[in-house]
């Protein structure tokens, strides 16, 4: 029970951690490539471009989690060495890259990697973007890798996050 108990804890700090709300999107994304670095043989860079925005809560956490379950399927489906994680902010939207060396896949195993992959998954991915008027795009190269493209639009607002 003491093991269940501290595994649902562990899950749901991963895929919800308090940094996230405490200093941003930015600062969660740099914590979890830590960590996989810290865990993996993979080596994870966080880079960030722009100045993070306020955004909604529900599209922070959204961003994040789209992140993590993308990570997940580089540790267990990639064979990466080196993955790259970016946040490019804009004045009208917010671009999430990330790019991994790995084995990469053909556009016709595209649909059956959806499948595949667990958790949130691509097509989740994909499905909450529609909703939100964000794009998703992947660009992979059998033995060299994938990039993964999500963007989103991000409300006006000349506040900064606190």
């Amino acid at each position: 029970m003491e093991k269940l108990i501290d595994d649902t804890r562990t899950f749901t700090f991963s895929i919800s951690p308090p940094l996230l709300y405490e200093l941003g999107l930015d600062a969660a994304l740099a914590s979890r490539c830590e960590s996989i670095r810290n865990t993996t043989d993979i080596d994870c860079i966080f880079r960030t471009h722009g100045n993070e925005r306020k955004i909604p809560e529900d599209t922070k956490v959204l961003l994040y989690q789209m992140a993590h379950e993308l990570l997940v399927n580089v540790t267990k489906h990639a064979n990466a060495s080196k993955v790259l994680v970016q946040t490019r902010w804009g004045s009208k939207k917010v671009q999430l890259l990330v790019e991994d060396d790995g084995i990469g896949f053909t556009n016709g195993t595209f649909e059956q990697k959806i499948k595949e992959f667990s958790g949130m998954g691509l097509f989740s991915i994909r499905e909450r973007l529609k909703t939100m008027g964000g794009k998703f795009d992947i660009v992979s190269v059998q033995g060299k890798g994938t990039t993964v493209s999500i963007l989103i639009p991000i409300e006006q607002s000349d506040q900064q996050p606190d």
